[in-house]
């Protein structure tokens, strides 16, 4: 393997842009994907709604975005911000390398959703991919690279994902969401260090009715339920919510039921009127509208885009 520098570890800054990160990680990652990229590969990642995450379980993984490249080696985690389409590559890839999209070639193997796009059988970088639940395109303004390695827990919770990558069983992709929800959230506790109670504290009405949210998209939900979550006024919440989240509750709710039913499109063969359904919908054609203003495409084309 090509000899790199240390990665960079970002630190994350307690400041009321940055509060939003701190209050999402309650939520947890979802739509868990595991990408084998070989040498001489370029796999281009779809932009999804909300933050996504990439775990490095192997080798030294090589982010390009907008902003640019990160670096990050086994055991770190990135986080890009939401609708950012990024290339995960080795590192020591060649722009001339050839490129694949991993929404592409995602598919079950064993169970899991795998992005395999090993050269010769051999990956050269493992990574543990998915998206940040609760989070919104204000949540996040630039690329982050955290480190688990000074956290004990986060340590052993890495450990167990990569021994159920490494021996898959029954549950084993439950678990190994489990695990990297646990990563992302010792990395961010960790790069937040001393600042994060007086944050969690302030946030934490508001995270109560965002993990509501993520866990059941497609519920009925309203502002007066998710005031009631929150244990706030209806008008309270609102204010509050929108001055965190940097959008409104419905917003939010739009913004999540879209993200997952970006993940069952890419992922299932749902029929398109079955995933709106899923996911809250009672209109095909408004979830059409929906899904083609945040995507850009409607959702038969999303699903096939090469």
């Amino acid at each position: 393997m090509i000899a790199t520098p240390p990665a960079v570890v970002a630190t994350v800054s307690v400041e009321p842009a940055r509060a939003a990160l701190l209050g999402a990680i309650d939520a947890g990652a979802l739509g868990f994907t595991l990408c084998e990229i070989g040498n001489g590969v370029r796999m281009i990642t779809p932009p999804v709604a909300g933050v996504a995450a990439f775990l490095v379980l192997g080798g030294t993984l090589k982010l390009h975005s907008d902003s640019g490249d990160a670096r990050a080696r086994s055991g770190q985690l990135v986080l890009v911000p939401a609708g950012w389409a990024t290339q995960l590559s080795p590192a020591g890839t060649a722009r001339h390398d050839r490129v694949v999209d991993g929404a592409a070639i995602a598919a079950r193997r064993q169970g899991w959703l795998v992005a395999d796009a090993r050269h010769d059988g051999e990956a050269a970088v493992t990574v543990a991919a998915g998206r940040v639940g609760g989070t919104t395109q204000a949540t996040l303004s630039a690329p982050m690279v955290l480190t688990l390695a000074t956290d004990r827990c986060a340590r052993q919770a890495l450990a167990l994902l990569r021994n159920e990558v490494a021996d898959p069983l029954a549950g084993s992709m439950a678990l190994a969401e489990a695990m990297l929800s646990a990563c992302i959230v010792y990395a961010v506790r960790a790069a937040s260090s001393g600042n994060l109670l007086a944050s969690a504290d302030a946030t934490a009405p508001l995270a109560r009715a965002v993990a509501r949210v993520v866990a059941s998209p497609g519920a009925d939900h309203s502002v007066d339920s998710l005031a009631q979550a929150a244990g706030m006024s209806r008008s309270t919440f609102s204010r509050h919510f929108t001055a965190t989240y940097g959008t409104g509750p419905m917003d939010f709710v739009l913004g999540q039921r879209l993200g997952e039913a970006a993940t069952l499109l890419r992922s299932t063969s749902l029929p398109v009127k079955a995933v709106a359904a899923s996911v809250g919908f009672v209109s095909r054609s408004y979830f059409s509208r929906a899904f083609r203003a945040k995507f850009g495409v409607d959702p038969t084309a999303y699903r096939v885009i090469p």
